[in-house]
């Protein structure tokens, strides 16, 4: 469905079933953290949702694009926003499902029924209101707890509940102690938290909790396997920082090649993500890759000559072949080092690495030398 757009207005693709979003230039966009949270949410079929300070309403358009949720309803305080947020719902043609409210989350209880939904989300500001000055901008109402605080939001939560049902919540840890204080004051449980790191060897800058409404007091920590720490700690990867190769070699190995031809640009990647995302063997794929790893680096005992950047997610992802298939990983780093000590002979293969290696026949070229090396094993 067409909307209208205003001057300052843009309509960004969020590489989810064609869903798209309006944006504001001049006002607070969404961030990593709304896409975070939106997938930790655990929302099953048939599920009422309540988004908290929904802002651009991203959070309920990701979960109405993701889950067979029946209702899903954001609240935001700021007119101007919400009236924003409903434009978007009605471009990805979600009106029956996902509804936009004015409302302020102190007064809840007003405009939502009390306990009756199955889950609560919330991305609330996470600064308090020192050094603000103007409590009426649109970046700092969204930034600070200028309209609400945290124990507004986690009372909101906890209102809108119903028994056993879930609260979800992304923050800043250093508010931890503060989150799970007020949530057990408003008995929400702590069931699960998950820390996030911008990378690896940093402390963690964000950090999801999930809540039981009268739960049983048993809590975990979500063990989440940081596969970038794992893979670039290994020999072959030590020296590079280039991130995508990881997704490179899962979009090699997860099944996403039965399905699509792709190369390695940027919205090849977003695509992949957006097809992976909702996959049930993303452990599977992610356990293989790294014994894949492992495998190459326990068989290399110097550097391997002409081993490109391009050429990695290759070599692992026909070591992941080899494993899957229970072929021979000896033979198949033989081949391989053989492979590569001819490097400078092969131009054919050097021309698929140079510039464009990135582009869908280039990718699937090189591919295709690295799958039928696997097979011979």
């Amino acid at each position: 469905m067409e909307v209208q757009l205003k001057e300052t207005e843009r309509i960004d693709d969020l590489q989810l079933k064609g869903l798209k979003l309006i944006q504001d230039t001049n006002g607070f966009c969404f961030g990593i953290d709304a896409v975070l949270l939106a997938n930790f949410a655990k929302v099953k079929k048939g599920a009422k949702v309540v988004d908290l300070g929904t802002g651009t309403g991203i959070v309920p358009i990701l979960i109405a694009g993701k889950s067979q949720a029946s209702k899903i309803i954001g609240v935001e305080i700021q007119e101007e926003v919400y009236e924003m947020a409903t434009r978007s719902v009605k471009l990805n043609d979600f009106e029956e499902r996902v509804e936009i409210v004015n409302a302020d989350i102190k007064e809840i209880d007003k405009v939502l029924e009390v306990n009756g939904y199955h889950v609560v989300t919330s991305n609330p500001p996470y600064m308090h209101m020192d050094g603000i000055k103007n409590p009426n901008d649109k970046k700092a109402i969204s930034r600070h707890e200028v309209k609400c605080n945290l124990e507004d939001v986690i009372r909101a939560a906890s209102r809108l509940t119903m028994p056993r049902g879930k609260f979800f919540m992304i923050h800043r840890p250093i508010r931890l102690v503060d989150i799970l204080t007020l949530g057990r004051k408003y008995n929400m449980e702590p069931k699960q938290i998950q820390f996030i790191h911008p990378r690896a060897g940093k402390a963690p800058n964000l950090v999801l909790v999930e809540f039981m409404k009268d739960g049983k007091p048993v809590m975990k920590e979500k063990k989440v396997l940081n596969l970038w720490n794992r893979i670039f700690s290994i020999g072959i990867f030590k020296n590079s920082e280039d991130r995508n190769l990881i997704l490179e070699i899962m979009m090699l190995t997860s099944g996403y090649s039965k399905e699509h031809e792709f190369g390695f640009r940027n919205e090849d990647i977003q695509a992949f993500i957006s097809w992976f995302d909702v996959q049930e063997n993303k452990q599977e794929v992610i356990d293989l890759i790294i014994n894949a790893a492992d495998s190459i680096n326990r068989r290399i005992t110097e550097k391997i000559p002409n081993l490109k950047k391009t050429s990695i997610p290759m070599l692992v992802a026909g070591m992941c072949k080899v494993i899957k298939y229970k072929g021979g990983k000896d033979k198949y780093m033989v081949l391989a080092k053989e492979f590569f000590s001819s490097y400078e002979q092969n131009e054919e293969y050097r021309n698929l690495c140079g510039s464009g290696s990135a582009a869908k026949e280039n990718v699937q070229a090189r591919w295709e030398v690295f799958k039928n090396m696997a097979k011979n094993c």
